[in-house]
């Protein structure tokens, strides 16, 4: 694939290689996309009701206007926790191997959403939000998978796929918490009999959620295959070698002759099966390239933007729920958490459809940079219908049409934000030095998209709570200091090269 400035546009040009594309592992893939939904559902699932849940442990001393501070921490921590057990994660699936990782950072997962819903007090949600966010730091091994089961004529078609499937998780988190969140109360005649759901109110959505993890645990555990190269090497050569034993086993079988190993009874043919079995069953570990060898120019600038756009997506996400659910005199449009579920999950289901259908030609026609750009720049307009929309609710005393034209616009604007994803992400694959740095940069990349979202949720949900307790422009504070970094970003995003290099 090449990008070609002509003028003020970009186009891109199918160079269609002599050797054909490899068809894709449709089964691993699909595998490694249901591991990687488990991130975004177990991110998002708390959303619709997360600042009720926080104003409910008294932890707020019943200021509504201190929401913002403990529900960032909440959102934030699960990054923190993440980013600091990527690396490790990478490292462990390089000595073990990829498929035990997945499957004990799968039922990790599961465990923690239980505990989270279980929680009762502040500190109890924080520290299952970070377990949550550590069992999630195998995130980074998902993408060694895709990179190992795919090739240079086929990976860019591999993690396309990443954004939609990040859109689906997305989709799905709001709309199994805020759809089961308090079932007692909404449905009293069948949960309302069950003690557990009357004590923990948001304990059936967590649950949910917990399940998702269980059946990627299961599902993996039946199907997912080692993709290692030392153990997939390992592997294919001790099948060769039991390959070209048995015609002579049934040779020596025949003619009644001993066989090291099999029907051996001499201690010299039991010492020399233990030798060639121990041998054969320890392969050696995988050694990732030196994080400093691989962070080349084209890579750190790929990285750079990658970070500024989780940050600026996460602080965003983190601030639709807290200024929906907040009163309309403070700001907000005083919506409960069912319904700010459905309207996430609405925009999610809409935001995939839009991503598969319209993705693929979208790179095709104007190439990634010119997508990366518009879908980034597209915050702009999503960050500036929150004040908008605060105003409206304020003159009128309710959601009204203007509101709702305004939501609109916003959640419409938002759908494009997502190409930037698979966008940036091709920039970060065309940018490595080499396929063997694959693994290592994929690690750093989710580092970095680990520590902006960390800083994302806090910084803008303690600058919301700011704005609103010191009336700082008029309590729209957080919305300008957002804006702002959007206008960084797209400056950044200016640097982005024109041509890719396509050594992936």
């Amino acid at each position: 694939m090449t990008v070609n400035d002509n003028g003020n546009h970009s186009e891109v040009e199918n160079t269609v290689e002599a050797r054909e594309q490899t068809p894709l592992p449709r089964l691993q893939l699909a595998i490694t996309y249901l591991i990687a939904g488990a991130e975004p559902v177990a991110n998002s699932v708390i959303y619709p009701f997360v600042n009720q849940f926080v104003r409910e442990t008294g932890i707020t001393g019943g200021d509504e206007r201190k929401t913002g501070y403990y529900a960032g921490i909440i959102e934030s921590v699960f990054y923190i926790a993440e980013c600091a057990t990527v690396l490790l994660w990478g490292r462990a699936s390089d000595h073990w191997g990829r498929r035990p990782i997945l499957l004990a950072g799968t039922i990790g997962l599961a465990m923690a959403m239980l505990g989270f819903g279980l929680s009762t007090h502040f500190w109890m949600l924080v520290v299952s939000r970070c377990a949550q966010g550590a069992f999630n730091g195998n995130i980074g091994v998902v993408k060694n998978v895709m990179a190992e089961i795919t090739d240079s004529s086929n990976r860019a078609a591999a993690f396309s796929f990443y954004g939609p499937v990040w859109a689906a998780g997305s989709t799905l988190g709001p709309l199994i918490g805020g759809g089961l969140a308090r079932p007692a109360q909404r449905w009293p005649e069948t949960f309302g009999k069950i003690q557990l759901f009357v004590s923990h109110p948001y304990f059936l959505p967590c649950a949910i959620a917990g399940v998702y993890s269980i059946f990627s645990f299961v599902i993996s555990a039946i199907c997912l295959r080692e993709t290692l190269p030392s153990i997939v090497a390992w592997q294919s050569s001790k099948n060769m070698e039991q390959a070209e034993r048995a015609p002579n086993l049934e040779t020596a079988l025949l003619e009644g002759e001993h066989h090291p190993g099999y029907g051996a009874t001499s201690d010299d043919d039991l010492s020399t099966c233990s030798s060639t079995s121990s041998t054969r069953s320890k392969p050696e570990s995988f050694t990732s390239p030196p994080v400093l060898s691989v962070l080349t120019g084209p890579v750190c600038l790929a990285l750079t933007n990658l970070g500024i756009l989780a940050f600026t997506d996460q602080a965003y996400q983190a601030l639709i729920p807290l200024m929906y659910s907040t009163s309309i005199p403070l700001g907000g449009l005083n919506f409960t958490p069912a319904r700010i579920g459905t309207i996430l999950g609405t925009w999610g289901v809409l935001n995939g459809v839009t991503n598969i259908m319209c993705f693929a030609y979208a790179i095709r026609r104007w190439g990634p940079r010119t997508v990366f750009r518009v879908s980034f720049g597209s915050y702009f307009i999503s960050i500036g219908a929150f004040p908008l929309m605060s105003i409206l609710a304020k003159r009128s005393g309710e959601f009204d049409i203007w509101v709702a034209a305004a939501m609109l616009l916003q959640l419409t604007s938002y759908m494009m934000s997502f190409f930037a994803y698979g966008a940036i992400q091709i920039f970060v694959i065309d940018s490595m030095p080499s396929p063997e740095a694959m693994a290592t940069v994929n690690g750093i990349a989710q580092v970095a998209t680990s520590s902006m979202r960390s800083l994302g949720p806090s910084f803008s949900s303690s600058l919301f709570s700011v704005s609103l307790e010191h009336h700082l422009l008029g309590g729209y504070m957080v919305y300008v200091v957002l804006a702002s970094v959007i206008l960084i970003g797209l400056q950044i995003s200016s640097k982005l090269p024109h041509h890719l290099v396509g050594k992936m």
